[in-house]
């Protein structure tokens, strides 16, 4: 513990959510009672440089898709609400989908209940992509694909940064948006750009309270690519100690001429 009260806990595992308390010891040796737990988890690696992506697999387990790449639980970014977990082994039709290598197995899981991911990451522009898939036939009526009641359906509110949209999985699948016909099982996709400017990415899923019965907020995977773009220089702008020799340059002709 630093003089100023701060603690750098390094070589975190990231990922992952890690727990703390706070107990505080005298002088005489006298320790008072613990504080309440709190936790936090380390920024992603991933998107600790332009052009890194993390990918999220709501509600399940760590999936590696045909590309190769990791698809990270998401329970270590939940801060909020009061979400569960479900899956099925039902196939997801993907063909809507503009990444062709978002993996089934991510879509079969998904996050149900209102929820708050918190996601540490640098200042600048990302972009994020939220996945959906209406995966509950008895959750929405016949017109929208399922087995429900007539009037069952399942809408909410995605929110990210300041920018926010409403969802319906099963309405999108099919159709115009929010024409009443649907489709279960099948993926559909939700994309912001957005700027963060507080070293924190918020995500929120938000129940509209329009169908109480059926119509929790559900997700199934999340994309976000740090958008910034890389510093690029050629050898020639820099010399070995990689200062700018236009820039000195300039500035000797500027004295030069004040010579004159």
């Amino acid at each position: 513990m630093s003089p100023r009260g701060l603690h750098d806990d390094k070589g975190l595992s990231p990922h992952v959510k890690h727990h703390y308390y706070l107990r505080a010891e005298g002088l005489s040796g006298v320790s008072t009672a613990p504080t309440d737990i709190f936790s936090g988890t380390p920024p992603p690696p991933e998107l600790s440089t332009p052009g890194g992506a993390l990918l999220l697999n709501c509600g399940g387990p760590l999936v590696i898709d045909a590309a190769g790449r990791a698809w990270q639980p998401d329970a270590a970014y939940v801060y909020g609400g009061s979400p569960g977990a479900r899956s099925t082994p039902a196939p997801i039709d993907r063909t809507l989908l503009d990444d062709p290598d978002v993996p089934e197995d991510a879509l079969q899981d998904s996050r149900e209940g209102e929820v708050i991911y918190e996601i540490t990451v640098p200042n600048g522009p990302y972009a994020v992509t939220l996945y959906f898939s209406e995966n509950c036939p008895g959750c929405v009526g016949p017109s929208l694909g399922g087995t429900g009641c007539a009037g069952c359906a399942r809408s909410f509110r995605a929110e990210v940064e300041d920018q926010g949209a409403g969802v319906r999985p099963a309405d999108a699948a099919l159709g115009a948006p929010a024409d009443g016909t649907g489709k279960v099982r099948t993926a559909t996709q939700v994309s912001f750009d957005v700027n963060v400017s507080d070293e924190r990415l918020d995500i929120r899923l938000l129940d509209l309270g329009e169908h109480p019965s059926f119509g929790d907020p559900v997700i199934q995977a999340i994309a976000i690519r740090n958008r910034s773009a890389p510093l690029l220089l050629s050898r020639g702008d820099c010399n070995n100690d990689g200062l700018f020799t236009r820039q000195r340059s300039a500035a000797r002709e500027d004295r030069s001429s004040t010579r004159r």
